[in-house]
């Protein structure tokens, strides 16, 4: 059930994304860097937006929306409980995607690369074993491990981003 909502904040994200990634790289190809920069950084903005109205729907209708896809009541109970901890976080899943493929528009996709597998080789694999082995944590804490990866993504592109190495790629 919360896969086909994933799927929705993701498809949010990859529009803006792609958007993110046309406005770089024209600007970059007119040589007008700053623009390109600051094209990345109004996308995400734009995205955080959009998810801001997705997340508000999610957070306050989460049961009948989830009810589009199933039926089941204790399915439904354990995918709004998802929402309730991942929602809020697609805010950050999103900048983090837009602000991706506005690098993938310079031509700078090892990099993005890089930032992806650091996201999940580096915080969410160990968040998650840590949590299930070392805390002998239950569903609700995978679900802050999927938030708090989703967050750790954001820093690491944005971090990245403003940096500007990207913008040399091509």
């Amino acid at each position: 059930l919360v896969f086909r909502v994933d799927t929705i904040a993701l498809f949010v994200a990859m529009g803006w994304g792609s958007a993110a990634q046309t406005f770089v790289g024209l600007n970059l190809g007119a040589g007008q860097i700053e623009r390109a920069t600051q094209s990345g950084w109004l996308t995400a903005a734009f995205d955080a937006a959009t998810n801001l109205a997705l997340v508000a729907l999610l957070l306050r209708y989460a049961y009948p929306i989830l009810r589009v896809f199933g039926d089941e009541p204790a399915a439904l109970v354990l995918a709004e409980q998802y929402l309730r901890v991942v929602a809020p976080a697609y805010l950050a899943l999103g900048a983090a995607v837009v602000l991706g493929n506005a690098m993938a528009g310079a031509g700078a996709t090892r990099t993005t690369l890089l930032l992806d597998l650091v996201t999940i080789l580096g915080v969410q694999l160990p968040l998650s074993l840590g949590v299930l082995e070392l805390a002998q944590g239950d569903l609700g804490d995978l679900f802050r491990c999927v938030a708090i990866t989703h967050v750790a993504s954001v820093v690491l592109y944005a971090f990245a981003y403003g940096r500007g190495g990207w913008r040399g790629a091509t």
